[in-house]
């Protein structure tokens, strides 16, 4: 929850560069929320689709767990495009605020990417996916996050050498080690739950290091942005699980994370790169991104739910015959 409001907000300050909405150098610390959040999210993906594909015993089940985590991203972003098509369709031809097109949609849904932006967390969380699952089936278990680990990096390598737009690097490592974690969880826990001052100490302090070298590094080194990253997601995610975060609305604003994404993404360009007042198009661009967050998550519900029914009748009849 907090680090999608942290995606979100840092796009806003992205969009409204004129306006006064943040003064100064905060609003270059407040501008780099957006990857900081991405960075949670791929140490939290990375620990549990650990967990999810260590319960699997076939190299069937492992395929069949990931293609369901693929099929759900590309529904939540179907059921995203459309609503955000829609709603820009009518932006552009009913009140003349945008100026996106029938091509320029088509073109856009067949790159996998919302118009006048890339997607790139959306394509790079399926290529985890697909990681993941190649290490569990070809590696042995007790190498299987030294695979994902070098795998990662193979692709890190190809997205900075051939500037990738649609692949960013630079939170890639979090991933690998979201899935570490997992692997040593038992362990983790008892060492924090022993020493819980002491390791939010350490994590606080590991975590603003990480922070200020992000803020201060102009040149952008491969290594060390891999390394920042990869301790903001481990920390952050840290100190949440320390101080056992459990406020409600944070809890629900996790849950529908992915279609808040998708929405956002999608809206950014056009609401808030229109000429409009800012304080108008903040606010419109807030209202919309929640209303049609609200209703994807609930598409999306319905649709898993619709599966998982066929999956066990389906499953029931194989069983019987």
């Amino acid at each position: 929850g907090i680090a999608i409001l942290m995606v979100v907000l840092s796009h806003i300050l992205q969009w409204t560069k004129e306006s006064g909405l943040v003064i100064g150098g905060m609003r270059a610390i407040v501008g780099s929320f957006g990857a900081i959040g991405v960075a949670v999210f791929f140490f939290l993906s990375g620990y549990g689709n650990y967990l999810s594909l260590s319960k699997s015993l076939q190299v069937r089940s492992i395929i069949q767990k990931t293609t369901k985590h693929i099929f759900r991203v590309i529904c939540v972003f179907i059921i995203s495009f459309v609503f955000v098509a829609i709603a820009r369709i009518i932006l552009t031809y009913v009140f003349y605020i945008d100026s996106v097109t029938l091509q320029d949609l088509g073109r856009a849904f067949v790159h996998f990417r919302m118009v006048g932006e890339v997607t790139w967390y959306i394509k790079v969380q399926i290529l985890f996916y697909i990681i993941s699952a190649i290490a569990f089936i070809i590696v042995p278990s007790r190498y299987r996050n030294v695979c994902i680990l070098i795998l990662t990096m193979v692709y890190v390598a190809v997205a900075k050498i051939f500037n990738l737009a649609d692949y960013w690097w630079k939170t890639a490592m979090c991933f690998p080690m979201g899935a570490l974690f997992a692997q040593y969880r038992d362990r983790l826990y008892l060492y924090i739950r022993i020493r819980k001052e002491a390791c939010f100490g350490f994590f606080t302090v590991l975590a603003m290091l990480a922070y200020i070298w992000i803020l201060f590094d102009k040149n952008q080194v491969m290594i060390l942005q891999l390394v920042a990253f990869a301790i903001l997601g481990i920390t952050i995610s840290m100190l949440g699980s320390i101080l056992q975060i459990s406020w409600k609305p944070l809890c629900l604003l996790g849950k529908a994370s992915l279609p808040i994404y998708l929405v956002h993404v999608g809206l950014a360009a056009s609401v808030l790169g229109s000429s409009i007042n800012t304080n108008i198009k903040v606010s419109i661009f807030i209202i919309l991104t929640v209303c049609f967050s609200v209703m994807v998550y609930f598409l999306d519900s319905f649709v898993t739910k619709q599966m998982k029914n066929f999956r066990r009748k389906f499953g029931g009849n194989l069983t019987l015959h």
